[in-house]
């Protein structure tokens, strides 16, 4: 997440200036349906900023690499950071669920625009570190980094992307800890400070909170086995020896 997209020429000509940025971030929301796929989630945000405004603030953070903070500093954006923050921590919210709309979204705009190239399709499943500075973390741990060849505290989030030849996108993800029979890597007083929800068993932050301690080969072959049940079908998997 240490990225910033806004070093990519064609999201960068977006954010040169306030004007630019809104009218391609509204374009975006127009070709990728955006009001359709937060429709489900309308009523999360019944006073305040709408639901898309504040999923639009936190596009705008990637976009310029910077930090919710940061964009208020810089004045970039007028919404407090808890309006953001509260949206983030909200269990009712399926981010899986937005994440898989927004892939199909892609693909259905790739061939309205006659994009396809004909070549095989295939899903790439792959994890990333994603580190953490503060302990408190809830199901944090400690996971050793190939990056670094050393073990550090944070999560592993593996993610299953779509390939057709020219373009890749995300479609599927999960977060991952590593150490569960040594403690997570914690001392007792380490793991007495993180902090603890307890979450509505139907919720979507219940399931991904319960995939933490899951082998990412099972996780990874349930994401394959929904991509195809919403009829998103591959040639082949890509991935690495774990």
């Amino acid at each position: 997440m240490g990225t910033k997209i806004s070093n990519l020429s064609e999201i960068h000509a977006l954010v040169e200036t306030n004007t630019k940025r809104d009218e391609g971030i509204l374009g975006y929301a127009k070709q990728f349906k955006i009001g359709q796929i937060l429709h489900p989630f309308r009523h999360v945000k019944k006073q305040g900023f709408s639901l898309i405004s504040v999923l639009i603030a936190m596009i705008l953070s990637r976009f310029g690499g910077l930090s919710i903070y940061a964009m208020q500093k810089t004045g970039q954006t007028n919404m407090d950071g808890n309006t953001i923050y509260r949206l983030m921590d909200n269990p009712i919210i399926d981010w899986r669920s937005i994440v898989r709309l927004f892939a199909h979204q892609f693909m259905r705009c790739v061939r309205i625009h006659g994009e396809d190239n004909g070549k095989e399709k295939c899903f790439i499943l792959d994890d990333t570190d994603i580190p953490k500075t503060g302990k408190t973390i809830e199901g944090g741990s400690r996971i050793y980094s190939h990056v670094h060849n050393r073990y550090i505290f944070g999560f592993k989030l593996l993610v299953l992307c779509y390939g057709d030849g020219k373009s890749l996108v995300p479609y599927d993800f999960s977060l991952h800890r590593d150490s569960k029979n040594k403690n997570y890597g914690l001392t007792a007083k380490e793991q007495k400070k993180q902090h603890h929800t307890e979450y509505p068993s139907d919720s979507a932050t219940c399931v991904r909170y319960n995939e933490l301690d899951m082998e990412k080969t099972v996780t990874g072959l349930s994401m394959i086995k929904r991509a195809i049940k919403h009829g998103i079908h591959a040639a082949y998997v890509l991935m690495d020896s774990w």
